[in-house]
């Protein structure tokens, strides 16, 4: 099963598999790259999977037709593993990210989105 904010719940490999298709018409990726993996040791074991992808809009996604912009945004799997296979995978992904680079959502002027986020223990 996996839980998606794109796609809804899907049960299946044929559902699975139509997903990554439809997402790869509208998004064609030229760069992934893994920032973390964090794997658990608990019982059905779980891990996340971080990463950094980069793609091309090049069809309808959201209800916007192709705007031909590179997108970058950071996606997170959640995955839980019963006998050696997943049997349940949560997707986020980062769509402010998504939009702004877009230009659906252009950001007002005068707003700087390439701050990097510094949290409140750190800045004392």
């Amino acid at each position: 099963m996996v839980v998606s904010p794109i796609f809804s719940t899907l049960r299946g490999r044929s559902a699975v598999e139509k997903s990554y298709t439809d997402l790869f018409k509208a998004l064609a990726v030229r760069n992934v790259r893994v920032d973390d993996t964090i794997v658990g040791s608990e019982q059905p074991a779980r891990a996340v999977v971080v990463w950094k992808v980069q793609s091309t809009h090049i069809g309808e996604v959201f209800g916007m037709p192709a705007t031909g912009k590179n997108i970058e945004r950071t996606v997170a799997y959640f995955l839980t593993i019963e006998d050696g296979k997943i049997s349940r995978e949560l997707r986020l992904y980062d769509f402010t990210s998504m939009l702004m680079r877009s230009a659906c959502c252009a950001p007002s002027p005068g707003i700087r989105t390439n701050r990097t986020f510094t949290p409140a223990r750190q800045r004392r």
